[in-house]
């Protein structure tokens, strides 16, 4: 099982959260398989940057722009997920075991307070949202072909946005787990991830967990 590691970042975070992210939470993870979407192109720092705005409304272009510009053809499975999300790893392997990822499915925490509205349910973005390769090969086809950013950009959220996306194929089977965690509140023996870590201390707190 081969997993790439999608994570949203910027250049305010690049000395504090994803290097304590890397010292803990992907600690044992190969430098190879994590892809930050930052503020510039630098792959030999896992650094990577089409030109997308380095803000929080330039996140939904960093999504865009690693769908359409970076086809990863090795992997099973995707997680997209922010810098300040604590991710375990083998917690996650273990949830994945259970299912294939020739199945167009995606994992994650689904968000339902949008529901009646015209952006409809979405996925927790930050708490780690785990696409199946089926899936990535759906939506890699959708951002190649959408000729308009300002449609696959319609909202500034990224999940948001995201969820726009997934609506277009309601074969896609959205997976709704608790493990996932939007806050940092949660069963740490239990929980797949912890979004919204602020301190370094926070992240030595859930490495304790491992």
């Amino acid at each position: 099982m081969r997993i790439a590691y999608i994570i949203l970042s910027c250049k305010h975070y690049e000395n504090t959260r994803t290097v304590w992210q890397r010292n803990t939470s992907l600690k044992d993870v190969d430098e190879n398989d994590i892809y930050y979407l930052s503020y510039r192109m630098e792959p030999s720092k896992r650094l990577f940057s089409w030109g997308a705005h380095d803000s929080y409304n330039g996140l939904p272009f960093k999504l865009i722009d690693f769908f359409r510009y970076l086809y990863l053809d090795q992997y099973d499975w995707f997680v997209i997920m922010d810098d300040d999300t604590y991710l375990y790893i083998n917690r996650l392997k273990e949830l994945l075991k259970q299912h294939a990822s020739t199945d167009p499915i995606v994992i994650g925490r689904l968000l339902t307070h949008l529901h009646n509205t015209e952006w409809g349910d979405y996925f927790s973005g930050g708490a780690g949202t785990v696409l199946s390769r089926a899936t990535y090969n759906i939506l890699y086809k959708h951002v190649l072909y959408t000729r308009h950013d300002s449609y696959l950009a319609r909202h500034w959220c990224a999940d948001i946005c995201f969820g726009t996306w997934l609506h277009n194929y309601p074969y896609i089977v959205c997976i709704n787990s608790d493990k996932f965690n939007t806050d940092m509140d949660g069963d740490t023996h239990y929980a797949v991830s912890f979004h919204h870590l602020k301190a370094e201390s926070d992240w030595y707190k859930y490495y304790t967990y491992e």
